[in-house]
């Protein structure tokens, strides 16, 4: 493709698609957004994959123990249980002991974390329909 060629993400389908440089914007700006709602620390990486799985693990009301939520984001066991860890001293997660099986544990959003991610979330809707308006 040609350095100066518009490049459009599927144009010839939907005249209306957002080009590529107007997603990137779009994406930085997400990411900005975030920063906003939460800390450097859990904003992005592995931290920000456990949250999104949390959230949708609840949703979905799929398992939500310590390795669940690591495979189901992706992300190897050791990782995932760092950086919970890390979501638990900041207040976004909560670890309980499984009431059946003492060896298993489950992590939940707190009131914190789960308003903050429906916040966050709220806002990413209200920027994209902007730009999408704008």
């Amino acid at each position: 493709m040609a350095s100066d060629e518009k490049t459009d993400l599927n144009l010839i389908e939907n005249p209306d698609a957002i080009t590529i440089i107007e997603l990137a914007k779009l994406v930085q700006d997400e990411l900005k957004l975030r920063k906003r709602f939460f800390s450097d620390l859990v904003s992005d990486g592995h931290s920000w994959d456990v949250l999104l799985t949390l959230l949708a693990a609840k949703n979905e009301k799929k398992d939500s123990s310590l390795t669940a939520i690591s495979t189901l984001g992706g992300i190897k066991a050791t990782t995932g249980l760092r950086w919970i860890d890390v979501l638990r001293r900041e207040g976004l997660v909560i670890i309980a002991n499984d009431v059946d099986d003492g060896r298993k544990q489950f992590v939940f959003l707190t009131e914190r974390g789960q308003s903050g991610m429906e916040s966050y979330l709220g806002a990413v809707a209200e920027l994209r329909q902007l730009k999408m308006v704008g």
